[in-house]
């Protein structure tokens, strides 16, 4: 029987695999600047737990107000996600995480009547790849 139980989330409190109580000390090292999200208040973003089955779906939204893109989440409780960085659906069926910073709408979805919020989100550094010559 293992104190730290293997677990199927990426995200873990637990020991690595492998090390017990009287084992080697995991490494830890400090994030550099530009891969830590911070939200309007200044706080670091911290993400959601992963699990097998999500309550709750995001995906991206247009902003017809004021141009550019929303975080649009459809669940039960979307409207308790400020602060937190969730996995993203995009259109090709693949993820990406985002750190949704302040709920901008909520409501009910006029074809499915789930409720519906809308978030604006942290955008990403962009990185430089200048093509090679």
């Amino acid at each position: 029987m293992a104190l730290f139980p293997k677990k199927d989330d990426k995200i873990s409190s637990g020991l690595p695999a492998g090390d017990h109580v009287g084992g080697p000390v995991p490494e830890t090292t400090e994030a550099a600047p530009h891969e830590v999200a911070t939200i309007t208040g200044g706080d670091i973003a911290t993400p959601v737990k992963q699990g097998a089955k999500r309550m709750h779906k995001a995906t991206y939204a247009t902003d017809k107000k004021n141009g550019g893109y929303l975080i649009r989440v459809e669940g039960p409780n979307s409207n308790a996600f400020s602060g937190k960085i969730v996995p993203v659906v995009k259109r090709d069926d693949s993820e990406s995480s985002e750190a949704l910073d302040r709920l901008i709408w909520t409501g009910k979805d006029a074809e499915t009547g789930k409720l519906v919020s809308l978030y604006s989100f942290v955008q990403k550094p962009r990185v430089n790849a200048e093509p090679e010559f």
